[in-house]
């Protein structure tokens, strides 16, 4: 029988200003979300019914990363994304594209590695009676994984 468990699950974030790990949860963290954005396939239909399929090279992705409004990681990455914005705003951009990602599984023992991470947004911040989450939303210009 397989189980699941998000504590066996560790995630590290690293930008040229600063890195943050999680390892097996008590930081905020609500989750992170993995979405490959390459489309492998692609098929151009002719008016006389011929198909041509085509295979469409690509790595990059997009990963949500859920955390509590009040968490050390969403402080982290407010103040990166501060830091590296404010260098990009005074004409050097060159620590922007600096995020990467690693992280593993060891139940179902699977594992990735994610460069040319990217900040998209702050996110919305709600505020009321209770705490909420957040979710923090990057662009990586390339994401493999590995199924061991």
């Amino acid at each position: 029988m397989n189980a699941y468990s998000f504590k066996d699950t560790s995630l590290v974030l690293s930008f040229a200003t600063g890195s943050f790990t999680v390892n097996g949860g008590k930081v905020g963290i609500g989750g992170f979300t993995l979405r490959n954005m390459t489309e492998r396939s692609a098929m151009l239909v002719g008016a006389d019914g011929g198909v041509t399929i085509s295979y469409v090279a690509g790595d990059n992705a997009e990963m949500d990363i859920e955390t509590q409004q009040s968490s050390d990681l969403h402080r982290f990455l407010i103040q990166t994304f501060n830091q590296l914005k404010t260098a990009a705003d005074n004409g050097d951009p060159t620590t922007w594209a600096s995020g990467s990602s690693t992280w593993r599984s060891l139940v179902d023992r699977r594992s990735g590695v994610i460069q040319g991470l990217v900040f998209t947004k702050i996110p919305d911040e709600p505020r009321g009676a209770q705490a909420q989450n957040v979710t923090w939303r990057f662009m990586a210009g390339d994401s493999q994984q590995q199924a061991a």
